[in-house]
């Protein structure tokens, strides 16, 4: 799955990119997030909450800071590595 985007912050690129270093941040900036704790340098073990029309449940996963160019980007890549399912209404 891509999940891309973009979103014009009012403030300095400077500012922009030191706000998306903080975790707490980072997660409120990613659909579904439901939290983000450092695991390493520029790693992030990842709860995630996806619901799409074939797809939905939560996940467990990594999320990776690549290819930075500060001031002005980088890459998260994340990686789903467990889901729970929660149970269906008729017990399946």
């Amino acid at each position: 799955m891509k999940i891309s985007g973009s979103y014009t912050l009012p403030v300095a690129p400077e500012r922009a990119y030191q706000i998306l270093q903080d975790p707490a941040i980072l997660a409120q900036a990613m659909p579904g997030c439901e939290g983000l704790e450092k695991i390493g340098p520029d790693e992030y073990r990842m709860k995630m909450k996806v619901l799409l029309a074939a797809l939905s449940g939560q996940f467990e996963g990594k999320v990776r800071i690549t290819e930075q160019s500060p001031p002005t980007s980088f890459r998260l890549v994340v990686e789903g590595s467990e889901a729970r399912w929660p149970p269906s209404a008729s017990g399946l």
